[in-house]
């Protein structure tokens, strides 16, 4: 697994749509880095998820059926 994820991973991982990831990404606990965009103001900041922290986010959040 890579070090970092890209929210398109985290939507593939956990099968939801990218409203809901940007949702999920902002909420308190998420570990999310926010990476300003060095260009064009209108250019989106770059979102990256810590792969380890990510995995241990889903342990203490994620409930199995």
């Amino acid at each position: 697994m890579r070090h970092h994820l890209k929210v398109k991973d985290v939507m593939a991982d956990l099968g939801i749509g990218e409203s809901y990831a940007y949702k999920l990404i902002d909420s308190p606990g998420f570990p999310a880095i926010r990476i300003p965009s060095m260009g064009d103001k209108k250019e989106r900041e770059h979102i990256r998820i810590p792969a380890d922290r990510y995995e241990e986010w889903k342990r203490e959040h994620m409930k199995t059926v």
